[in-house]
């Protein structure tokens, strides 16, 4: 898989299905644009951190 999540078309997320999982699972980074997470900033196309619960 190459690109980022945010590039990805229906039909490559399923072909893709464990490594997608494998990349939002535990999310720390959501992507401006689309709204994508990724645990991975490297994953997606306009990455930002998402705070930490309470703060």
């Amino acid at each position: 898989m190459k690109g980022t999540l945010c590039d990805l078309k229906r039909e490559e997320i399923e072909e893709n299905w464990s490594a997608v999982c494998d990349l939002v699972r535990k999310p720390k980074y959501v992507c401006r644009k689309c709204a994508r997470s990724a645990k991975n900033k490297d994953h997606l196309c306009k990455p930002k951190r998402i705070a930490p619960a309470g703060g």
